[in-house]
């Protein structure tokens, strides 16, 4: 099976906060989680706060999401948000950045 990745944008009015490549995304919502996994075409509405997870590398890095909006095709995930914050950054070693 080949490696897949996704390749991630992350940004606001005001400039880009994060572009590059993540082996997994996970988008924490009010109710529920969701998983992208870079094979089909999406469109999202996150109108609510959101967490996004990014593995990117050896690292898990934690962004919030307020306000936004998120494309995803073939492999590309465009997110458009009104802030975007990084609230953590956690090594893979250590514990799940969810906990």
């Amino acid at each position: 099976m080949a490696d897949q990745t996704i390749h991630v944008e992350l940004n606001t009015a005001w400039g880009q906060i994060f572009n590059g490549i993540a082996c997994s995304v996970e988008l924490h919502t009010g109710e529920g989680l969701i998983a992208i996994t870079g094979t089909e075409k999406n469109y999202l509405s996150l109108m609510q706060t959101t967490e996004i997870t990014l593995h990117v590398g050896t690292e898990f890095r934690v962004f919030i999401l307020e306000n936004a909006s998120a494309s995803l095709s073939q492999g590309n995930l465009t997110i458009l948000a009104e802030r975007i914050t990084l609230t953590r950054v956690v090594a893979e070693e250590e514990d799940d950045p969810d906990s």
